[in-house]
């Protein structure tokens, strides 16, 4: 496939604040149907559409005229107290009567070349679809899932609907999750503002636990309607995991619903033992969407202090991480590993259970196994 777009097509670019109104509308368009208004999606995620944004937004024109985009939110992370730079892509669509023809394929490659140059090391998509596979975007990160059952007013649990004078207090529990986006506060008001209007999978809904004047924890669930049944699903969680717990309960009591679809993801270890520790069926699915390590290497650079806090800081200095397409080399004292899938990567940074003789022998094998796995990120707001 040519690198190059059809005749009468533009290259790949950023998008600018001339290409706003009309970026508005191909997306709203496409997402939510012929006749709606140009800052219908807009309007719903905020900061991926906002004028300081618009460079991430990756766009083709067809005669000045934006045809097929791929929106990208470039973010700060932290695993476990160490910094990495995360890409989120969202809102890839082309008009109908330009598919067909590669574009999103372009934009994609585009993306990824725009994303390296911004330094991001990891790369989530929000689906799955046969275009994000073909470019080795994989399902990744097992999370436990817990059905907890409704249960009207659980007891000693106060709580509400969060509302705007909530975002500090929930900003500072947030702050102490192992695994997270660094979100200013003013993007957090942004985010759960939005998350309360989105109609992609019905409108969203947060509760706060209290305890005397005190927030405790708070509860954000995607609300789905399938086949006429409502489904509540976790999008984010912070707080005292008993109450969190409680508060799934609530809801699902409040909504006229069986159960409450809690996620638990691999670092928060608390939730998954309170959810146990009531008798809890876990079910272990992957996280939502698509990941790739868009640059392994410098990924694992920065992750290196914590490989010795994990293993040992003598290997973690010795361990040398080079990229190949799709995959990765990793050396450590004569020893090698060639992992040459982005699946296979993924399995052995994020996911516990690699078979025995999987993993080398030697102190390389020893390494990697003690250092990984690494607990995937949740997508929370930041897909608001």
């Amino acid at each position: 496939m040519s690198d190059r777009p059809p005749e009468g097509y533009e290259a790949p670019r950023g998008a600018t604040p001339a290409d706003a109104e009309l970026l508005g509308l191909l997306t709203s368009t496409v997402f939510r149907g012929a006749g709606a208004p140009a800052d219908a999606m807009p309007g719903q995620f905020p900061l991926l559409y906002a004028e300081s944004n618009l460079p991430n937004f990756r766009i083709i024109r067809h005669y000045s005229k934006p045809v097929s985009g791929v929106g990208i939110r470039i973010s700060d992370a932290i695993c476990l107290g160490h910094p990495f730079r995360i890409g989120s892509i969202g809102s890839v669509c082309t008009y109908e009567e330009h598919r067909g023809q590669g574009l999103a394929t372009l934009l994609m490659q585009d993306s990824e070349r725009h994303m390296r140059a911004e330094g991001v090391d990891l790369v989530i998509v929000s689906g799955g679809r046969g275009l994000y596979r073909r470019m080795n975007y994989e399902p990744a990160g097992q999370v436990g899932h817990y059905a907890v059952p409704a249960v009207n007013s659980p007891p000693g649990l106060a709580w509400r609907d969060a509302d705007d004078e909530d975002v500090g207090a929930m900003a500072r529990l947030y702050v102490r999750k192992p695994v997270r986006f660094r979100r200013p506060l003013e993007d957090f008001r942004a985010t759960l503002a939005a998350f309360r209007i989105q109609v992609r999978a019905g409108p969203g809904r947060t509760l706060v636990a209290e305890a005397g004047d005190r927030i405790t924890a708070y509860l954000s669930a995607l609300m789905r309607r399938r086949d006429g049944v409502l489904t509540l699903e976790t999008s984010e969680t912070a707080g005292d995991p008993e109450a969190t717990i409680d508060l799934a309960a609530a809801l699902a009591a409040d909504e006229g619903t069986e159960s409450f679809d809690l996620a638990a993801p691999g670092a928060h270890e608390d939730l998954s033992e309170g959810c146990e520790r009531r008798g809890l069926a876990r079910v272990d699915k992957p996280e939502s969407g698509t990941f790739k390590l868009l640059d392994p290497e410098r990924f694992l650079e920065g992750l290196r202090p914590l490989l010795a806090e994990r293993a040992s800081s003598e290997a973690a200095s010795s361990l040398r991480a080079v990229n190949r397409v799709g995959g990765c080399a990793f050396q450590l004292n004569g020893e090698r590993l060639d992992v040459t899938g982005e699946a296979d990567l993924l399995r052995l940074v994020f996911e516990p259970g690699w078979e025995a003789g999987e993993l080398p022998a030697g102190p390389l094998g020893s390494f990697l196994a003690s250092a990984f796995p690494l607990p995937m990120i949740m997508p929370g707001f930041n897909y608001a």
